[in-house]
């Protein structure tokens, strides 16, 4: 016999024979198999990109000209069936869970486990959501935040709790946005659509696309929803996608088929920036000047994985 045949359950995926009493324990995909927790934990980099056959995921290193890249690593390609279009992508890194909202059916969410073989289920009636717009999680605290809207129109941004040990991995926790209470940072009643988290510095954002408002604006909150803020109108419209950078505290936003990027910080003033820059014009053009140039377009969505 082999160290892999009589230890095979300290190896939950892969088991490499070393010697005769020795063996090396390996993880199927991108993940890192802890020798000490016997378990296999998620690279610090990873991307997990969604289409219509499932998903692929994507290891991302830095090579020794401290440029990144993604073809170190094989990509691992994950086939699923009834995977529709994915739309708003998160993913719980430590269990492996992933859930997506179909652009075909955005009255439930879709969840698998990335692990072989795969398979999709739905999750229905998790709050009062007829249809879903948006999803970002805060690994941290092990939460799930997710945009909707009611039967009756109304918006949402609820939080939901993660249950990795559940057949049903979600639990309602509270709502931390209601389309009933008028918005502090705009005086209407909020219409949020794309929302992205930053946990480490408690931030929530959403875009806000009330139909009282001149333009879609970008609403900064704490993450439990309060302290709101309008923190950004200009270049935005309805379907403007937003992605929370925590390494470089940016914010990317989409609009105009482009993408923009802007720093923030915990005393981060729109008024004065404005107030320096001379107007607000201003201080896009900055932030636009020297993250991208002006002749650089992508499509009018920006997919959101959590690494």
């Amino acid at each position: 016999s082999t160290p892999c045949m009589y230890e095979h359950s300290d190896c939950p995926q892969l088991c490499f024979t070393v010697s005769r009493s020795e063996r090396e324990c390996f993880c199927s995909d991108h993940f890192t198999f802890d020798q000490h927790t016997l378990v296999c934990k998620a690279p610090d980099n990873i991307v997990v990109v969604g289409n219509d056959h499932g998903f692929v995921v994507v290891n991302l290193r830095i090579t020794a000209g401290q440029a990144v890249s993604y073809k170190e690593d094989p990509v691992v390609d994950f086939t699923l069936s009834n995977v529709g279009t994915p739309y708003s992508v998160a993913m719980d890194t430590s269990s492996r869970l992933i859930f997506w909202i179909d652009a075909k059916d955005q009255s439930v969410i879709k969840f698998t486990r990335l692990i072989f073989p795969a398979e999709t289920s739905i999750l229905r009636n998790v709050c009062n959501c007829s249809i879903f717009h948006s999803l970002a999680i805060d690994e941290n605290a092990g939460v799930l935040y997710v945009s909707c809207h009611s039967l009756a129109g109304v918006g949402y941004v609820y939080v939901l709790r993660i249950k990795d040990a559940s057949s049903i991995p979600l639990e309602l926790i509270g709502m931390v946005i209601s389309g009933n209470v008028i918005s502090l940072a705009t005086g209407h009643l909020p219409v949020p659509r794309d929302i992205t988290v930053l946990p480490l510095s408690n931030y929530l954002f959403y875009v806000d696309v009330s139909p009282f408002l001149p333009s879609p604006a970008i609403i900064q909150c704490q993450l439990d929803g309060r302290k709101c803020e309008a923190w950004l109108s200009k270049d935005l419209w309805p379907g403007t996608r937003i992605y929370a950078d925590g390494t470089y505290l940016r914010l990317f936003y989409t609009g105009d088929n482009k993408v923009f990027g802007q720093n923030f910080h915990k005393n981060f003033s729109w008024e004065l920036c404005r107030t320096i820059s001379g107007n607000a014009v201003g201080c896009v053009a900055y932030v636009a000047a020297n993250i991208f140039s002006t002749s650089d377009t992508v499509p009018k969505s920006l997919s959101k994985m959590a690494a």
